[in-house]
């Protein structure tokens, strides 16, 4: 018997799916380049880290009404992986990040009220 995914047809759950679907893509993409295994034990913790720094900051985008499309919410979780992977002692050259400076000073401008 299959179900009907009645959730699937909402246009706001087909967005986010679309959202996290290009998150995960931009987290396998820099935890490539970086070469860093999926199974690392660091990842856990860096993941949990950055899943908050990102809740934040995409909600302090919104209170600033800036534009976020999916591929600039993708940058910005990497980013936000990046500062978390950097905590826990793990660099990620700016080279393998997105050179969108409203990204950059998202993290920034939390960094700075935290």
């Amino acid at each position: 018997m299959s179900e009907i995914d009645e959730w699937g047809r909402d246009p706001s759950v087909q967005k986010m799916r679309g959202v996290f679907s290009r998150m995960e893509a931009a987290q396998r993409k820099l935890l490539e380049q970086v070469g860093i295994s999926s199974l690392d034990i660091r990842l856990r913790q860096a993941r949990e880290k950055a899943r908050g720094l990102f809740e934040r900051t995409w909600s302090h985008a919104a209170t600033q009404d800036l534009d976020m499309g999916d591929d600039a919410v993708a940058g910005l979780y990497s980013y936000c992986l990046a500062w978390a992977l950097g905590h826990a002692g793990i660099e990620v050259p700016g080279k393998f990040l997105s050179d969108d400076k409203r990204l950059r000073d998202l993290i920034t401008d939390l960094e700075n009220f935290s």
